[in-house]
């Protein structure tokens, strides 16, 4: 996914990118879209090829809207499971 950046109200400018983390649950396949905010993951995540196993650090948070929930995922490291050691 492209990254996508903007200004707030406050004339600040952000700068995010989701990518796609697939999983095996059992026999079954899950996916989860998180979102990459800081400059170095948003690097790792642009130098990641399909296949590849990322281990990521993620943030989850949730809040609610018109009485729905709404969940974010975010990355706040990521690296590429070839670039450390178990």
């Amino acid at each position: 996914m492209n990254p996508e950046t903007g200004t707030t109200k406050a004339g600040k400018e952000w700068k995010r990118q989701a990518f796609l983390i697939e999983y095996q649950d059992g026999n079954f396949t899950k996916q989860v879209s998180i979102q990459a905010k800081s400059d170095a993951v948003i690097n790792v995540v642009s130098h990641a090829r399909i296949n590849d196993t990322l281990v990521c650090d993620i943030n989850v948070e949730s809040r609610e809207w018109n009485d729905r929930f709404y969940t974010d995922v975010t990355a706040w490291k990521v690296q590429i499971k070839s670039d450390i050691s178990f």
